[in-house]
């Protein structure tokens, strides 16, 4: 059975042209025989290493009155996120982010809002990673928006656990997916990196993100090619934002089905720059 530990993050103001507000969904993909010694290694970075206090968590953005965010700053912390995802590689864990631009169509008719729509996208492509004879179960950060937010998300993973999507049908996940407190599951915190770091990286935003980037990477989902596009990162929608595979990546071709295109494309946007459409 494999694992796959969710949180969102959204980027309201992207610096590359004409692209809208940016939410994300995504996180750590491990194996269940993996997970305990997984958590155990990433408590003991924290509470051993760095010198963590009983109950503190780390984000990537963390509140003003986080222990985190004042204890943890500069060379360290960069070094703390780098021991972190260290830690998930060692553990053969994976990554998985869905990026949606909140502005334009969604990718799934059935989707309420873009929240729910990377939601699924990230479903999709953590079913399709899974084996034939190989269950899933979903661990979801609880969502800030408190009781409302928690019992729509819910009932669309319930929706499509039974009924699937145009594309993918869940028949490998175990049960209904669970909501955890972030502050109860180190990997989840760990989640919230990588689809922090990814969607600030798809946005434009990368003064901080992209000296951790090339380490959230080496961690995403890849096709039998070896291309992470598509695959591991999701950025929608794809016509629109194809070439950043490109500048995000550094791949140079992108392939879905049996159909492939070198990158960058120069009939789309941002094919000679990645702030220019």
């Amino acid at each position: 059975m494999k694992f796959i530990f969710l949180d969102d993050s959204r980027q309201k103001n992207p610096k590359r042209a004409r692209m809208g507000p940016l939410v994300g969904v995504g996180g750590i993909i491990v194996d269940a025989d993996a997970l305990g010694s997984l958590e155990s290694e990433i408590d003991l970075i924290c509470t051993k290493s760095y010198r963590f206090p009983a109950r503190a968590m780390f984000k990537w953005s963390p509140g003003s009155g986080d222990w985190f965010r004042s204890a943890i700053i500069g060379e360290e912390r960069e070094a703390f996120y780098a021991d972190v995802l260290l830690a998930c590689k060692n553990h053969a864990a994976r990554a998985v982010v869905a990026v949606c631009d909140v502005t334009k169509t969604k990718a799934n008719s059935s989707a309420t809002d873009s929240e729910i729509d990377a939601l699924i996208l990230t479903l999709e492509r953590f079913h399709t990673s899974l084996s034939s004879s190989e269950p899933g179960f979903v661990v979801v950060a609880k969502p800030s928006g408190g009781t409302t937010s928690e019992n729509k998300m819910l009932a669309t993973c319930m929706e499509h656990k039974s009924i699937g999507t145009d594309y993918v049908k869940f028949s490998k996940l175990a049960q209904n997916p669970v909501v955890m407190q972030s502050a109860h599951s180190r990997v989840l915190q760990a989640a919230d990196l990588v689809v922090s770091v990814t969607t600030a990286m798809v946005s434009g935003n990368t003064e901080y993100a992209e000296k951790i980037f090339p380490m959230v990477s080496r961690l995403f989902l890849r096709d039998w090619r070896g291309l992470i596009g598509g695959t591991g990162l999701k950025v929608h929608p794809f016509l629109l934002y194809k070439n950043l595979h490109f500048w995000v990546l550094q791949e140079d071709a992108y392939a879905k089905g049996s159909t492939g295109w070198s990158l960058p494309e120069n009939s789309c946007p941002y094919a000679s720059n990645p702030l220019i459409y």
